[in-house]
């Protein structure tokens, strides 16, 4: 693991403006051995990598699809719209987005759906 890993853990940390302070005391890594890894100067573990890229997967759901899509040269797909969003979706994930979409819509004449209260669509989230 050389500088092409620490450089695409630069780039998602950017792109998802998380701290570096902030990820190398969650995942137990000394500032210093994060800023070298991030500039090539040094390699590290792969547990101590793990480490990383689950710290920065808790603090910004997303960046860690987004590492290993840059990794992989695969960049992940941009979504232009909501229809996009939703086709991209497999079906059975579907219920789980409506639920979230209700409860998330505040207005007065509506009130905050849940599986709780529709039982039928619990087993599907």
């Amino acid at each position: 693991m050389g500088d092409h890993f620490g450089t695409i853990f630069d780039r998602t940390l950017r792109k998802f403006d998380i701290k570096a302070r902030a990820i190398a005391r969650e995942a137990d890594l000394s500032p210093s051995a994060l800023s070298a890894f991030r500039t090539g100067k040094k390699n590290l573990s792969t547990q101590s990598l793990k480490r990383l890229l689950d710290t920065m997967e808790q603090l910004s759901p997303g960046s860690r699809a987004y590492f290993h899509s840059l990794a992989a040269g695969e960049p992940l797909q941009d979504y232009t719209s909501v229809e996009d969003v939703v086709n991209a979706l497999p079906p059975e994930e579907l219920p789980k987005l409506l639920v979230a979409i209700a409860d998330r819509i505040q207005t007065p004449t509506l009130t905050t759906f849940s599986t709780d209260s529709h039982p039928e669509l619990a087993a599907a989230s």
